[in-house]
C-alpha cells in the first residue's frame, strides 16, 4: 500500500523533516509526495517519490483540481493519505496497519490511522470502532486509508483542502460508508501537526502546545528536532 502525502510549494520545505521522521518510525513504507513544480528536497531516499501535479501558480489554493486526474488514473483500489505538515513521531505497529488495510480491502471505505474519530465512534467488532453515520468530519484529512472511489466522491472541483473537510460534511452524513479506527488508547499514527491555520508550533493559544496527538509526547527529542528545523527555515515561515 502506498502512502500519498499532499504538499504545496508553501510547505514543501518540510519534506526533509517528514522523511527523516518517517525513516525513523516507519522504515520501508512506500511514500509518494504529491506536490507542485520541483521537489525542494532532492534526491529523495529510496522508498520516497515526488510527483509534480503541475505549477503551483496555476492552482493557488485550489487543492482538488490537480488531484482529481491523478487519483482517477490510479490503478490502486485503496491507499493511505495524509499531508506534509502532519509528521510521524512514534513507531508504527505494522500488524495494526495490516488489520486496517485488510478492512478497507474487504469493503470498508476508510480506516483512520490515528485516534481522532474515537469520540464519534461506536463498537464495530473486537479491536475496532466504526464512525457514526451522523458524525462530523467523516471526510477529515487526518492520516487514513481510503478506498479510491470514496476519496474521489469528495474531490469536487475548485475545493481547497479546508473545503474538502468542511463542505463535504453534509454529503458524508448517513452515506452508508463504513469508516473504521482502532479501539485502543495508544495512537497508532502518533503525530505532530506542525502547522495549524498557517501557524507553526509552538502554539500557546492552541489546545496542545506542540500540536501532538495527545499530551504525552513519546519522544520529546523529536519536538526539539522540529523546533530547530523550523528555526533553520524561518525565512520560509509565513508571518
Amino acid at each position: 500500500m502506498k502512502m500519498f502525502v499532499a504538499t504545496s510549494s508553501q510547505y514543501s520545505f518540510l519534506l526533509e523533516a517528514f522523511v527523516t521522521l518517517y525513516q525513523k518510525y516507519w522504515p520501508g513504507q512506500e511514500v509518494v509526495f504529491l506536490g507542485f513544480d520541483e521537489c525542494q528536497y532532492a534526491p529523495l531516499p529510496d522508498g520516497f517519490d515526488f510527483v509534480s501535479l503541475g505549477k503551483q501558480e496555476n492552482f493557488g489554493s485550489n487543492w482538488t483540481d490537480p488531484l482529481i486526474p491523478y487519483i482517477e488514473n490510479l490503478e490502486d483500489e485503496y491507499f493511505g493519505f495524509t499531508v506534509e505538515d502532519v509528521v510521524l513521531l512514534n513507531h508504527i505497529e505494522q500488524k495494526k496497519v495490516d488489520l486496517l488495510e485488510g478492512c478497507v480491502k474487504a469493503g470498508a471505505q476508510k480506516a483512520h490511522l490515528d485516534n481522532t474519530i474515537q469520540n464519534r465512534s461506536d463498537p464495530y467488532q473486537e479491536g475496532l470502532l466504526m464512525m457514526r453515520q451522523n458524525a462530523s468530519y467523516r471526510t477529515s484529512l487526518a492520516p487514513a486509508i481510503w478506498r479510491k472511489e470514496y476519496f474521489l466522491k469528495f474531490l469536487k472541483p475548485g475545493y481547497t483542502a479546508w473545503d474538502f473537510e468542511l463542505k463535504n460534511m453534509g454529503a458524508s452524513y448517513n452515506d452508508g460508508a463504513l469508516i473504521l479506527t482502532l479501539d485502543q488508547e495508544q495512537d497508532l499514527y502518533y503525530n505532530c501537526n506542525v502547522f495549524f491555520k498557517g501557524r507553526p508550533i509552538p502554539r500557546p493559544w492552541c489546545g496542545r502546545l506542540y500540536g501532538t496527538s495527545n499530551d504525552v509526547v513519546p519522544n520529546p527529542e523529536d519536538i526539539d528536532y522540529l523546533l530547530a528545523y523550523l528555526q533553520r527555515h524561518k525565512d520560509k515561515l509565513r508571518q
